[in-house]
C-alpha cells in the first residue's frame, strides 16, 4: 500500500495527538468518521502504526541522564549478525537502554539509555555492558542538552 496526502496528514495529526476522536480526525481531512476509522485500521494493519503510547517527561520521571553508548565487538567481521543480535537482546533486557542500534564506523553498537544520574549510568555500564561477552570497548556520551527531539514525520 501506498500513502497518499491524506494518509500521510492522519498520521501527523496521531502523532500529535493519537487521542483525538475519529471525527475531529475527519473534521482535519474533510471525510466522515467511519472513512477515517478504516483509514487508521488500514494503516494499524499494514504496519504504518505500530503502536499508541504516552510521552512521558523523562526529567519528571526521573530519568535526568540522557547518554549514548558506543560498543566495539571482539573479532569477526563488520555487522556479524549473531553477535550484535545477541548483545542486542541482553541490553533490550535493561530498562534503562531505550535504543540499540547497529552502527558503520570504529565501533558496532550505538545504544541510547536514560537512568536516574552518572551513579545510574555508572551501574547501567557495569550491569549491562561490561558482563557481556564479546565487548571489546565502550565509549559514553553525555547528553548535555537536547536541542531537537522528535518521531519520524511521515
Amino acid at each position: 500500500m501506498t500513502l497518499d496526502a491524506t494518509d500521510r496528514k492522519l498520521l501527523r495529526l496521531l502523532q500529535e495527538d493519537a487521542r483525538r476522536s475519529y471525527r475531529s480526525l475527519g473534521e482535519s481531512v474533510d471525510l466522515g468518521a467511519p472513512s477515517v476509522h478504516a483509514r487508521v485500521q488500514r494503516l494499524e494493519k499494514e504496519g504504518y502504526i505500530r503502536g499508541y503510547h504516552a510521552e512521558l517527561d523523562p526529567e519528571k520521571v526521573g530519568r535526568t541522564l540522557t547518554a549514548y553508548v558506543s560498543i566495539g565487538l571482539e573479532g569477526g567481521r563488520k555487522g556479524d549478525t549473531p553477535r550484535t543480535e545477541a548483545v542486542a537482546e541482553q541490553l533490550r533486557k535493561d530498562p534503562d537502554v531505550l535504543e540499540v542500534h547497529a552502527i558503520t564506523g570504529e565501533d558496532d553498537l550505538l545504544v541510547k539509555v536514560r537512568t536516574t544520574d552518572i551513579r545510574g549510568l555508572e551501574r547501567l555500564l557495569l550491569r549491562s555492558l561490561e558482563p557481556l561477552e564479546g565487548v571489546r570497548r565502550t565509549t559514553t556520551n553525555i547528553v548535555v542538552r537536547t536541542l531537537i527531539e522528535r518521531a519520524t514525520s511521515p
